[in-house]
């Protein structure tokens, strides 16, 4: 039988491990928005070079939604919600990360604010996908590690 602390600490968890993602991605969209709307908006009189490095018509909503699909694709991996040392899915997430930082990288190079932050949405995911790997791994062997209860052993 669970303590309530330990009750409470086993929902604290569940609901950090539902919202973490769909957190961190409320704040990008938000400081997307701000780099957009207000540091940095769209400039139509800008064209070739003198471009470079502004934000263009639409950045905002593109790349809310590609965020928003990336969070969902990233969301159906991992299934936080029955999360149970599953090395695979995490490491599956990391893969995806990985490959993912690639053209995302790439599209960064003459890009705005708006794309600036999506790369470090990016980069932020492989940072967390990697240690959710690490840790993942060490409860797996921390867990094998362990002797199993006196109950069970044979030895009475």
């Amino acid at each position: 039988m669970q303590t309530t602390d330990a009750r409470r600490d086993d929902i604290a968890w569940k609901i950090a491990r539902n919202l973490a993602l769909p957190a961190l991605w409320v704040i990008l969209v938000a400081l997307m928005a701000r780099s957009y709307f207000i540091f940095d908006p769209p400039d139509p009189s800008l064209t070739g070079t003198a471009a470079y490095g502004t934000n263009a018509e639409g950045y905002f909503t593109t790349f809310a939604v590609m965020s928003l699909v990336e969070l969902a694709v990233f969301t159906a991996v991992l299934r936080p919600w029955s999360y149970r040392r599953s090395i695979w899915r995490a490491v599956a997430a990391l893969a995806l990360a990985i490959i993912w930082l690639g053209p995302s990288s790439l599209i960064t190079m003459h890009a705005g604010s708006v794309i600036a932050l999506h790369l470090l949405w990016v980069l932020i995911l492989n940072v967390l996908f990697s240690a959710l790997a690490v840790w993942t791994l060490v409860a797996l062997l921390r867990h094998r590690r362990e002797p199993p209860p006196a109950a069970l052993n044979d030895e009475g």
